[in-house]
């Protein structure tokens, strides 16, 4: 059986729903802290998370309104909207896919200066997290051809290697 480490207490328990709640923005589905750290938050801060579900409820049930649809296509027409929804989304796809921050993100590309790994041309677009599908580690920032081209070398490369032998 998997055992995770509480990143509250750390503790060490099996790695299931009796010992930890569910949060799907983890790769595991599960949270970083087991449930008796949370009932143990949750007591400390019962006002602040109280008034925190109130809002959030407040805030779906308006938006589920016309007059909160109406405001929502408003500013998702705007170009402040269009620029969060765009930055939000790149936030959300760098965490769920690499486990990176923008910040992280942001500092990889200042230590590349702009440019590719492989190429190092900068690129007119974003440019690509490369990393390892089996182990999942962040390798860098490649440009879309780079990218493109690692992924299908990296399936043939022992080919790849004995075409170059032959014919250089």
């Amino acid at each position: 059986m998997l055992t995770k480490k509480c990143t509250k207490c750390e503790s060490k328990w099996p790695a299931d729903l009796d010992h930890y709640y569910k949060d799907q923005s983890k790769k595991d589905n599960l949270s970083s802290s087991c449930k008796r750290c949370h009932k143990i938050y949750d007591k400390n801060c019962p006002i602040t998370n109280t008034m925190r579900k109130i809002r959030r409820k407040a805030k779906r049930k308006y938006k589920r309104t016309d007059k909160g649809k109406e405001a929502e296509k408003r500013y998702v027409s705007t170009q402040k909207g269009r620029d969060a929804n765009k930055k939000a989304s790149r936030k959300h796809s760098l965490k769920k896919r690499y486990r990176l921050s923008l910040s992280e993100f942001e500092l990889m590309r200042k230590k590349q200066r702009g440019k590719c790994m492989i190429c190092g041309m900068r690129p007119a677009l974003n440019l690509c997290v490369d990393h390892n599908h089996k182990t999942g580690k962040v390798r860098g920032l490649l440009c879309h051809p780079c990218n493109l081209a690692l992924g299908r070398l990296e399936k043939y490369f022992d080919s790849f290697k004995k075409y170059l032998r032959r014919y250089r």
